[in-house]
């Protein structure tokens, strides 16, 4: 065994991590019709995604919405 960190140990999540991603319920429309779908991925924990809900849903906002506004400090 080495001490080394390979690619693969990095490339590796933790186990209580779960990635959370949501497809979105309105597609960004272009006059040609051809639609382009926008998808947020979000890596938390069960606890923290159920908090991110609940603080989501007393704003009136989607989860994803809600989580944007956070990473981005909207």
């Amino acid at each position: 065994m080495s001490d080394k960190v390979t690619l693969k140990d990095m490339i590796q999540t933790p186990m209580n991590i779960t990635q959370y991603t949501e497809q979105p319920s309105k597609k960004v429309g272009r006059p040609s019709g051809r639609k382009r779908n926008h998808i947020v991925t979000i890596y938390c924990t069960e606890e923290e995604k159920h908090i991110l809900q609940k603080e989501a849903n007393e704003k009136g906002l989607g989860l994803t919405q809600y989580a944007r506004m956070k990473i981005f400090g909207l």
